[in-house]
């Protein structure tokens, strides 16, 4: 799936400026790398603020997804400090060979094996306890919910979002 995402994304925009990554060298980074290609290539969230559309940024998007801390960060002041309530994932060190990744959820750190368990116990969160996507990110883990984990329209808005399928439609016809 990996290869068929960064083959779409390539098509997308130019999701590397955002990411500074070097090049994937295992399977695991690639795996990563593809996650976290999502919030880059699908179209940011929108919500109404005082009766006006407010649109997230590519930052914003990837920011509501993965959090990136250097190694040393003190983890209590972290989410402390932390307003996002919404499960997201905590990379301390470098994104693809993280030392240490965590779940952040209403002010608790849960320490996780990897970003991939990470991102799976992340959405498993909101799956589970019924918690709203972060709008910024919206996109991206509607992705996750249809694509990867095949639960269909039971959770988030009822129909399935177009950059969804067109990822969706575009990896069915690379048979990945």
């Amino acid at each position: 799936m990996s290869d068929g995402i960064f083959e779409y994304a390539n098509k997308q925009n130019n999701w590397q400026q955002y990411l500074r990554v070097k090049e994937p060298s295992t399977d695991d980074e690639k795996k990563i790398l593809s996650a976290l290609v999502l919030p880059c290539i699908f179209p940011c969230g929108v919500r109404r603020v005082k009766g006006k559309n407010s649109r997230a940024s590519i930052d914003d998007a990837l920011m509501s997804f993965v959090d990136l801390q250097p190694i040393g960060t003190n983890i209590p002041a972290y989410v402390e400090n932390k307003t996002q309530k919404q499960p997201f994932i905590l990379v301390m060190g470098e994104m693809l060979d993280p030392e240490q990744v965590f779940v952040i959820i209403e002010r608790k750190a849960i320490p996780v094996k990897s970003f991939l368990k990470g991102l799976d116990v992340c959405f498993k969160l909101f799956y589970v306890l019924d918690l709203g996507y972060p709008w910024q990110s919206a996109t991206t883990w509607e992705f996750f919910q249809k694509a990867v984990y095949g639960l269909g329209e039971g959770k988030g808005s009822t129909l399935t979002s177009g950059c969804v399928r067109s990822l969706r439609a575009f990896l069915n016809a690379k048979k990945v």
